[in-house]
């Protein structure tokens, strides 16, 4: 009787260690195969999980919330942005999708992202994202010619945070081995400046020379025939391939100025370039140090300046710069005379004034 009993106790422990050891070897096989990424069996970027900042993020509804730091109060906060564009990113049939990502860990920055979610043999998975700017204002997304163009406007380098985004910003980017490559653009070319060059210099009746390229300053030069010609100028039209802006350069020479005794016996030949402002305005060059004339000071609308509900009916003249709202960048502002200060601030698109008319 105990015989059996210890030869049937044997069979089920040599039985079960087998059964044990068969379970241990396919779970770990199923481990392996398993994706490092959760996918998504459906076409839906607020549900689903991202890399943001070397961090697995997952979005249910379009909202993760995390703690910013181990043990801190503050929370890392990611949305789903929108601004999505759809397209086959890989070429396998299906439609994919891109979009804005946004996040905030507490620190008063609004950083946007721009991801992607790319289907794939066992469904949708989402891209790393890539960050696009600091409190910047997104414009479009775009997928066009197997490319996706991220649009939106930025600030001036060095600009404060406080100042509105008001250059325009086009990216391009494509999705290979299911990641997001940004693709390098060369500058543009002399057929597209000339026609920027065209319709912010010329004004009618004038005339463009020859487009010659400046690598170190990544501006193209047109020599301009204007009809408000100066004398001893030799202008030319400057398009700048970074911001996609253009001005006119005069180019001037000649001004004689009193010496440095403060006599007109011994002149000083000074040149006569304009230096161009901050606001877009231009001064030249005075006095016996032929020094550029100071450019005119900026007065910023506060909270206070844009109170109230009727000004004061005076005629007292600013020029303002009146941040333009547009669909697609670039847009750049525009300068509008308004009657007084206080009309010009209770326009909310309007960041600050210069005293005097906007010039014509």
């Amino acid at each position: 009787m105990n015989i059996k009993f210890f030869l049937a106790a044997a069979v089920i422990i040599v039985f079960g260690g087998i059964g044990f050891w068969f379970y241990q070897s396919s779970t770990e096989q199923i481990a392996k195969k398993a994706p490092s990424t959760p996918k998504s069996s459906s076409l839906d970027p607020k549900n689903a999980t991202y890399s943001v900042g070397n961090q697995e993020i997952m979005l249910v509804n379009g909202i993760s919330e995390t703690q910013a730091a181990p043990g801190a109060a503050s929370k890392t906060v990611t949305r789903y942005f929108g601004n999505e564009a759809a397209g086959d990113f890989n070429a396998d049939g299906k439609n994919d999708i891109a979009f804005i990502l946004t996040q905030d860990n507490g620190g008063g920055g609004i950083y946007y992202y721009l991801a992607a979610l790319v289907s794939g043999a066992d469904g949708y998975m989402g891209t790393q994202a890539v960050l696009l700017g600091d409190r910047i204002e997104p414009m479009t997304t775009e997928y066009r010619d197997g490319e996706i163009i991220a649009n939106y406007m930025d600030r001036v380098a060095g600009e404060p945070m406080d100042t509105a985004p008001s250059v325009g910003v086009n990216r391009y980017f494509l999705i290979a081995d299911d990641q997001i490559n940004e693709v390098t653009k060369q500058a543009m070319g002399e057929a597209e400046a000339r026609a920027l060059a065209e319709s912010l210099c010329i004004k009618g009746g004038e005339a463009l020379g020859r487009g010659v390229y400046n690598e170190n300053s990544k501006t193209w030069w047109f020599d301009a025939n204007l009809n408000a010609a100066k004398p001893g100028c030799n202008p030319a039209c400057v398009v700048s391939t970074e911001t996609k802006s253009a001005e006119i350069n005069w180019r001037c020479t000649g001004l004689l100025v009193p010496g440095a005794n403060g006599t007109s016996s011994n002149p000083v030949a000074c040149t006569m370039e304009a230096k161009t402002c901050p606001d877009g305005s231009s001064v030249g060059r005075t006095g016996p140090k032929c020094e550029f004339s100071p450019c005119p000071q900026l007065i910023k609308c506060t909270a206070e300046s844009r109170q109230g509900d009727v000004c004061a009916q005076i005629y007292d003249p600013v020029c303002a710069t009146v941040q333009i709202q547009c669909i697609k960048a670039p847009c750049n502002p525009v300068k509008q005379t308004f009657s007084n200060a206080c009309e010009a601030c209770h326009n909310q698109l309007v960041p600050g004034y210069l005293a005097g008319e906007c010039p014509k």
